[in-house]
């Protein structure tokens, strides 16, 4: 069975970036280090204020909310450099599929191909290890690659082809 695919960046941006993965203030990397900082930015000031008005001489905050509020500054910008590499990761891997022109697929017996104009990569069916197939997408985990087919960028009837295809050669995790 031969598909041709037809690349859309938005739609695996929409799948890369689903549940706010790449925002810096929204995502599950960067919500709960954000909320600590901020928790804690609040706790400093607390005691810093507290320790500046009711205090005859000036005294610097406890060390200790100092410490706990530099390790959270310091927690959430590891939080949001990963999140900023992953963004990085992803526009340089789209860049790099949206320079193909034609991309397709190719499945037999033995294994299944993808070419990309000149470019072609072959997997073997025992190769797969996962397959995780949902209303939306399919993807594949092998021992070497991974591969992500988004629904839209073959048509429906295609897609439902390649889905049963796939159901009966390798043992998929189907997500209605």
């Amino acid at each position: 069975m031969k598909i041709d695919l037809k690349f859309d960046r938005v739609d695996f941006e929409r799948i890369y970036f689903n549940e706010n993965q790449g925002h810096y203030f929204k995502s599950k990397t960067t919500r709960k280090p954000l909320f600590y900082f901020i928790l804690s930015l609040i706790i400093f000031s607390g005691v810093f204020y507290y320790t500046y008005e009711y205090s005859s001489k000036y005294l610097a905050p406890p060390f200790i909310t100092e410490f706990f509020f530099i390790f959270q500054l310091l927690n959430y910008a590891h939080a949001i450099f990963e999140t900023r590499k992953l963004r990085i990761k992803v526009k340089l891997y789209l860049d790099h599929i949206e320079s193909y022109k034609k991309h397709s697929l190719l499945l037999t017996q033995d294994e299944f191909k993808i070419f990309q104009d000149s470019e072609t990569y072959n997997e073997n069916w025992s190769d797969i290890t996962s397959t995780d197939i949902t209303n939306s997408l399919i993807h594949m985990i092998s021992k070497s690659e991974t591969y992500l087919i988004p629904k839209n960028s073959m048509s429906n009837n295609e897609y439902e082809k390649l889905r049963e295809y796939l159901s009966n050669r390798v043992n998929p995790r189907i997500h209605k």
